[in-house]
């Protein structure tokens, strides 16, 4: 009887050595891979659900029409005639404008900057930033720059207005 449990136990010594060790590290392998492989499901999991809430707030109709509100190109020629058809639909005088390019990096898009001055009442320029926000074209407005004057009882307003706009693409 002793004999056989040394032959089992010299049996036993090779098979741990060369047929279970290996095993072991091979499901260790296996199971490492297995947690990869889970964190990896977690993240497209993660950014499909991201996509599906972005999807789901694209669906409110605020957002209806916003990619025509923002050209293709930089179209200075439009933003001219938006802008004089604003300031005129607003009581005021389109006096002149300037442009020059710029990058949003945040947005990885061009910008078109364009600064204008503006003639007329004062008390209408809240419209005239109304007729801006409603604009067929995104524009940001974060600054301007004013000089008021009696002239014969009404307050006339001058301003220099620093705007920009984007552009889908970095387009020219």
């Amino acid at each position: 009887m002793k004999k056989i449990w040394l032959y089992s136990l010299l049996l036993m010594i090779p098979l741990y050595g060369f047929w279970i060790v290996p095993q072991n590290k091979a499901v260790k392998a296996q199971q490492e891979d297995v947690a990869v492989l889970q964190a990896e499901t977690e993240d497209y999991q993660r950014k499909i659900k991201q996509l599906k809430d972005l999807d789901a707030l694209l669906q409110n109709p605020i957002y209806d029409g916003v990619l025509e509100r923002v050209p293709t190109t930089l179209e200075q020629e439009k933003l001219i005639l938006i802008l004089q058809k604003i300031s005129e639909s607003t009581g005021f005088i389109f006096e002149s404008i300037s442009f020059s390019r710029g990058e949003n990096a945040a947005l990885e898009t061009s910008t078109l900057n364009a600064n204008f001055t503006i003639t007329g009442r004062a008390d209408k320029f809240p419209d005239f930033l109304e007729a801006i926000e409603k604009s067929p074209r995104f524009m940001g407005l974060e600054t301007f720059s004013y000089s008021i004057a009696n002239i014969n009882g009404i307050d006339v307003i001058d301003m220099s207005v620093p705007l920009y706009t984007f552009a889908q693409s970095n387009a020219n």
